[in-house]
């Protein structure tokens, strides 16, 4: 139960049924978790199963509304990145998106803006030079939406932008990501006061 690779499939399994069959992809990830800490003491390459882990068992209990216990797992995991794949290694980063993405669900958005600022600084060190890169456009879209939560949209409309052209190289059509990278601009440039663009695009 506690091979490496059994705990990635573990960790796997609970992402890939997480929106399907929540019930079980909580037990999954709730099962997991102790067994790949245990581990990690032991085996440091464990460290991105763990961060997989514990966002995944984040992600479920926030679907309960289980406010505090929907922060632990990530805080949790942002450390575990820090320590063993490094300060600007993209699971960091997207681990910091995720608790802002978070912090936003539950109306905090403050820490969302302030922990969405730390995430894009990393993914740009860790992973600018590759743009387009997944993580830095996901981080990138999380950063635009905490500066729209806190009555910003004028500074988000050229991030999102830049998301939108960065999506569409990444995928090479207009894929559901593309068009949602396309809606989120047109959000942000309607709130903007940016009318005419905005319906132009929406």
């Amino acid at each position: 139960a506690r091979h490496s690779v059994t705990l990635r499939g573990r960790a796997l399994l609970a992402e890939s049924i997480a929106v399907q069959k929540p019930d079980e992809a909580a037990q999954v990830a709730d099962a997991l978790v102790p067994d790949v800490l245990a581990g990690l003491a032991e085996d440091p390459q464990l460290a991105e199963v763990a961060t997989m882990a514990l966002r995944q068992q984040s992600f479920q209990r926030a679907k309960r509304n289980e406010v505090e216990a929907s922060y632990a797992p990530l805080k949790q995991a942002i450390a575990i990145a820090e320590r063993h794949l490094g300060p600007n290694h993209a699971d960091t980063a997207a681990t910091m998106g995720l608790l802002s993405n978070t912090y936003g669900r539950f109306g905090e958005y403050k820490m969302q803006l302030a922990t969405a600022q730390e995430a894009l600084t990393r993914a740009v060190a860790g992973l600018g030079a590759q743009r387009p890169h997944l993580t830095l456009t996901a981080v990138e879209r999380w950063y635009a939406e905490a500066l729209r939560r806190n009555d910003l949209p004028g500074a988000a409309v050229p991030i999102l932008r830049r998301v939108q052209d960065d999506q569409r190289q990444l995928d090479g059509s207009d894929t559901p990501r593309v068009r949602n990278a396309i809606f989120q601009l047109g959000l942000a440039l309607a709130e903007a006061g940016e009318l005419g663009d905005a319906l132009a695009l929406l």
